[in-house]
């Protein structure tokens, strides 16, 4: 599962942000080709902020829209 990986990569930035200060949410933009489980990170997000200045924090994820482009006539 690399929701995990990924998660506790984002709440570390988070808490090094943070510099000690209370976090009450953490908004996230995933694109949607990028094979992330939205609830799998909220879940892995509950874990991983255990014990930490953003213990209990809400995580809002925005799901972005995948988007492609044609090489050969640009086409979208």
């Amino acid at each position: 599962m690399h929701e995990m990986a990924l998660t506790q990569s984002v709440v570390d930035a988070v808490c090094e942000h943070a510099a000690g200060r209370r976090v009450y949410s953490v908004k996230v933009e995933v694109g949607a080709l990028c094979a992330v489980v939205p609830d799998a990170m909220t879940f892995c997000f509950e874990m991983a902020v255990e014990g930490t200045v953003a213990d209990g924090a809400r995580l809002d994820i925005d799901v972005r829209p995948g988007a492609a482009q044609c090489r050969s006539c640009d086409a979208h």
